[in-house]
C-alpha cells in the first residue's frame, strides 16, 4: 500500500472530527461567555483551526513580507487562487470572512462550518447572486470587517494572475477601506484544475506535504474607478506570486 493511500482515509477522517469538535468546542466556549466576549472568542477558535487544517493536510507554508501589518481599516485582501489551501492559509493570516462559491453553503458538515465562520457565497453563474455578493461585501466593510477575495473568479494553472473581476472594487468604492494583496505560490501538483472539488481535495489529502509560499504586499487605496483598482491590484499581486515562486 502506497503511503497516499494510507494518508486519505486517515486525513479525511482527521478533518471530519476536527471540524465537528472544532464547532461543538466554539458552541460550548460562546455559552460560557458574554456577548462582548464572543468576537473574541470566534477570532481565536477560527486560527486554531486553519493552523490545525493545515498541518493534518501537511502545509510546508512560508510567509514572505509578514506577519500581515495590522489592519488600520476595513480591509479587501485579494490574492490569486490556486488550491482548496488558500483558504485555509488566508484564514489563518488575517482575521477575515472570505468570498466563497455558492454551492458550498449546502455541503455536509463543510458548508456548516463554513456558514459559522461567517463565510459570503456566491453562485457566479448568477447575475443577481453576484450582485447581491457586492452588496454583502460593502455592508461587512462598511461595518469594519475585512473580507478575503479571490478575484480571478476561479482557479487556474500557472501563475499567471488572470484579470480581476471588479465585483470587489465595486463593494469597497467610496469606503474607508484599504487593499491588501496577496500572492501565492504551490509546487507542482498542488493546484487545482481539470478536476472536480472533491478530486482535488483527495489529491491533496495523499500528499506527503505541500509546500505553498505566501508573498503579502503593502496596502493600497481604491482608485476612483474599480475598474483602474482592479488593474493595479492585478498587477500587485502578479508581483507577489512572482516573489512567491522564487522561494518554493
Amino acid at each position: 500500500m502506497t503511503l497516499g493511500a494510507i494518508l486519505k482515509p486517515v486525513r479525511a477522517a482527521g478533518f471530519a472530527a476536527l471540524t465537528a469538535g472544532s464547532l461543538v468546542l466554539l458552541a460550548a466556549r460562546e455559552q460560557l461567555a458574554t456577548a462582548d466576549e464572543n468576537a473574541a472568542i470566534l477570532v481565536r477558535h477560527k486560527k486554531h483551526y486553519f493552523a490545525a487544517m493545515l498541518r493534518l493536510f501537511g502545509a510546508d507554508l512560508e510567509v514572505l513580507n509578514g506577519p500581515p501589518p495590522p489592519a488600520t481599516r476595513a480591509r479587501l485582501i485579494i490574492a490569486n487562487h490556486r488550491s482548496a489551501l488558500d483558504i485555509g492559509v488566508l484564514l489563518w493570516l488575517f482575521d477575515a470572512q472570505v468570498l466563497s462559491r455558492g454551492d458550498l453553503a449546502n455541503w455536509p458538515l463543510v458548508g456548516r462550518g463554513a456558514r459559522r465562520l461567517g463565510t459570503l457565497f456566491v453562485d457566479r453563474s448568477d447575475q443577481a447572486s453576484r450582485a447581491g455578493a457586492v452588496r454583502v461585501m460593502r455592508s461587512a466593510l462598511k461595518a469594519g470587517r475585512s473580507v478575503v477575495v479571490f478575484a480571478e473568479g476561479t482557479t487556474f494553472a500557472g501563475d499567471e494572475v488572470r484579470p480581476f473581476h471588479p465585483g470587489a472594487f465595486l463593494a469597497a468604492r467610496g469606503l474607508d477601506v484599504e487593499i491588501l494583496p496577496v500572492g501565492l505560490a504551490y509546487e507542482p501538483g498542488a493546484d487545482f484544475v481539470s478536476k472536480t472539488f472533491g478530486a482535488h481535495v483527495v489529491e491533496i489529502a495523499a500528499r506527503r506535504s505541500s509546500r505553498v509560499v505566501v508573498s503579502i504586499g503593502v496596502p493600497m487605496l481604491p482608485a476612483r474607478d474599480p475598474r483602474v483598482t482592479a488593474e493595479q491590484v492585478r498587477d500587485a499581486v502578479a508581483r507577489l506570486v512572482v516573489q512567491a515562486r522564487a522561494r518554493v
